[in-house]
């Protein structure tokens, strides 16, 4: 057994912590191996991996058109092609971030286009299209929120007073950008589709069909009867299988998943086979 961890969110995008605080982290708790894996959001970490001397995958989580489906990406070979298209469906939804900023405004917050894009600048996140995430981190800034779930959860969140739909990529465009640019995809936390097995089996099918590669069998949000569940599946579709603390905040998560040694071992034989 050994602590690692395939599923990590910096303040790229809707974390709270820098990947070098997040790395730091990692080796205090004891994490050997770990992936950083941000929202629509991907970097080479090798130079950080290197520095740290801690084996870094670089990764990203997709936020599908599907309600509920995120897609994980792994060792994505060609990420400057990867972030083309996403800042390309970034710079679409970028309109509806100034919606939203004028809807927060009208309703009394203390909020702007310039005064986000200032904030960003002074915490040292680079912005080419303003996005939800960066409006998330300035409401944090001034105390509207405790946290990012908060955010969703009471103000922009599916439902809230504050909602404005983006633009997502279906599951099927997402598989093909992982596939295509050389990288091994796993379905995130599955609980969060909220299908009975049956269901969620034969979307699993459906996915490999396409590409899919592997599932996340253990994450904050899956139980311990939905990870034998997961498992399981997993070994009858022989597929990889990832784990993740799901990590975004350093007062609400913890950074590591106690797992056989196999799980890394078997995402990066994927990998390095995905790469040929």
């Amino acid at each position: 057994m050994e602590k690692i961890d395939l599923h990590i969110h910096t303040n790229l995008s809707d974390g709270e912590l820098s990947p070098e605080e997040v790395i730091c982290m990692c080796i205090k708790n004891g994490c050997s191996k770990i992936a950083i894996t941000d929202h629509d959001k991907i970097n080479d970490y090798e130079e950080l991996s290197v520095k740290y001397g801690i084996p870094i995958i670089s990764g990203i989580e997709f936020n599908c058109a599907t309600k509920g489906m995120h897609l994980l990406g792994y060792g994505i070979k060609n990420i400057d092609n990867v972030q083309r298209i996403i800042n390309a469906l970034e710079e679409e939804n970028e309109i509806v971030c100034y919606k939203l900023i004028d809807a927060l405004y009208s309703s009394g917050f203390d909020i702007s286009v310039e005064q986000v894009l200032d904030y960003m600048k002074y915490i040292g996140i680079p912005v080419l299209y303003l996005n939800k995430k960066h409006i998330v981190k300035y409401l944090l800034h001034k105390e509207y929120i405790r946290n990012v779930l908060e955010a969703y959860n009471k103000l922009i969140g599916v439902g809230q007073k504050f909602y404005y739909p983006i633009k997502k990529l279906s599951k099927y465009e997402v598989l093909d950008i992982i596939k295509s640019n050389g990288g091994v995809a796993s379905l995130a936390h599955p609980c969060t589709l909220r299908m009975d097995d049956e269901t969620l089996l034969k979307e699993i099918y459906g996915l490999m069909n396409y590409g899919l590669d592997g599932i996340e069998i253990k994450n904050r949000s899956i139980t311990r009867e939905q990870n034998i569940r997961y498992e399981e599946m997993a070994n009858e579709f022989e597929l990889i299988k990832t784990v993740g603390s799901d990590f975004h905040s350093p007062y609400l998560d913890v950074l590591g998943v106690d797992v056989s040694e196999d799980i890394y071992n078997n995402l990066q034989k994927k990998i390095k086979l995905s790469k040929r």
